[in-house]
C-alpha cells in the first residue's frame, strides 16, 4: 500500500485509487464510445487485430511523448521534438538507406548520438543563457527545419535500410488475433527502463522535485541546471530512437517531415496527466494517453468522420482530459491532507 493511502477509509482509499487512474477512466470511455457507435453501425470496433494495430501505432506516439514528458517534468517545453528528428537523420545521409550498403547499427548510432548532442545543446541554451524553454525549443526548432531545408532542399532520401524498416515494423509473433511488433517491444522497453528510472534513481526524484519547486530544490542543494540538462539529453536521445522508427515505417527522409509531432507530444503528456507546471506526470500515464489518441483517430476512421473534424475532436479532448485530470488531482490532494490532519 502507498505511504498516501495510509490512514483512509475504505471508502476513501476507492476514490483515491478512482482519482489516481483518470487516465485509465478516459480511455475505457472513449472505448465505449466508439465500440458502442460501432455495435449500432453493424460493426465490432474491439476486435484483437484492431486492438493491436492500436497498440502499434501507440507505441510511435509513446515515445514522442515520453521525449516531451522529460522536458516537462522540469516544467519546461520542447517545441523542437520533430525538426531533431527530421535533422538527424538527414545528417545521417545516405547511410540509413539500403543503397548505402552499411550495417544497419551505423545510422542508427549516428542518429542517437546526433539527437543527444541536440538534447545537451538546447539544455545549454536552457540552463547558461536562461532563455525560457518555449523561446529557446521554438528557436532551435525553426534553425533544424531551416538547415534541413538548406542541406535538402527538394531531394528525398528513399529505400531505407531493410534493418531499420523491420525495427519499426517487424512482426514477432501472433497470438489469438494480437500480433506483437518490434515497436512494441522497444518502446516497452523503454518504458521499463525509463519508468525505473524516475521511480527509483536519485536523478528522477531530483528530477520531480526541480519541476515541482525549483527555489526549494537549489536551496535544498539539488543541482538543478545538471538535472535539466540531464533531462534534455534524455529527450533527444528518444527524439533519436523516435526518428529511427517513424522513418522505418514511413521508408523515407524529406525535410519537411514530421512537422506536427511537437503538438502530438504534447497532447499526449496533457491527456496522460503531466502537469506543463512541472513535477507531475508519469511514464505509463503518458503511454495511456498516447493510446487514448490512437484509439480516438481509429475510432473516428473506422466511423468515417472528416479528417478536420477528428482535428476539432481532439483538440476538444485535450481541454477536456486537462479539466478532468486537474479535478481529479485537486480531489486527491484533499484526501492526502486529510490524511496528513
Amino acid at each position: 500500500m502507498r505511504n498516501n493511502e495510509k490512514g483512509l477509509s475504505w471508502k476513501n482509499k476507492v476514490k483515491y485509487t478512482a482519482y489516481r487512474s483518470s487516465t485509465i477512466v478516459i480511455l475505457l470511455l472513449v472505448l465505449a464510445f466508439f465500440e458502442i457507435i460501432n455495435m449500432v453501425r453493424g460493426n465490432n470496433y474491439l476486435t484483437m487485430n484492431n486492438i493491436s494495430i492500436i497498440i502499434n501505432q501507440a507505441s510511435f506516439l509513446t515515445l514522442v511523448g515520453l521525449a516531451q514528458l522529460l522536458v516537462v517534468l522540469t516544467g519546461g517545453i520542447n517545441l523542437a521534438i520533430g525538426s531533431i528528428m527530421v535533422l538527424v537523420c538527414i545528417m545521417a545521409g545516405q547511410t540509413i538507406s539500403e543503397d548505402g550498403n552499411v550495417f544497419f547499427l551505423i545510422p542508427v548510432m549516428i542518429i542517437l548520438v546526433l539527437s543527444s548532442a541536440i538534447g545537451w545543446l538546447t539544455g545549454a541554451v536552457v540552463t547558461k543563457r536562461r532563455i525560457p524553454s518555449f523561446i529557446a525549443t521554438f528557436a532551435i526548432m525553426y534553425v533544424f527545419r531551416g538547415i534541413g531545408w538548406i542541406t535538402m532542399g527538394r531531394s528525398v532520401i528513399y529505400r531505407i535500410n531493410p534493418a531499420i524498416r523491420f525495427l519499426a515494423g517487424g512482426r514477432l509473433f501472433s497470438f489469438a488475433g494480437f500480433t506483437i511488433t518490434m515497436p512494441v517491444v522497444i518502446t516497452l522497453f523503454i518504458l521499463l527502463v525509463l519508468g525505473f528510472v524516475l521511480k527509483k534513481s536519485s536523478f528522477g526524484r531530483q528530477l520531480y522535485f526541480t519541476g515541482s519547486n525549483g527555489v526549494s530544490s537549489r536551496f535544498s542543494g539539488v543541482p538543478t541546471d545538471k538535472i535539466v540538462m540531464k533531462a534534455y539529453i534524455l529527450s533527444g536521445l528518444l527524439c533519436g530512437v523516435s526518428a529511427v522508427l517513424y522513418t522505418g515505417r514511413l521508408n523515407a527522409v524529406e525535410p519537411s517531415m514530421y512537422g506536427n509531432t511537437h503538438f502530438d507530444a504534447v497532447a499526449v503528456v496533457l491527456i496522460g496527466g503531466a502537469s506543463m507546471a512541472g513535477g507531475r506526470g508519469d511514464v505509463w500515464s503518458t503511454a495511456v494517453g498516447a493510446i487514448i489518441i490512437t484509439v480516438i483517430q481509429s475510432g473516428m476512421n473506422s466511423i468515417q468522420v472528416p479528417s478536420e473534424f477528428q482535428t476539432f475532436v481532439l483538440g476538444v479532448l485535450i481541454i477536456l482530459s486537462v479539466i478532468l485530470n486537474q479535478n481529479l488531482q485537486k480531489k486527491k490532494d484533499i484526501l492526502e491532507n486529510d490524511t496528513k490532519d
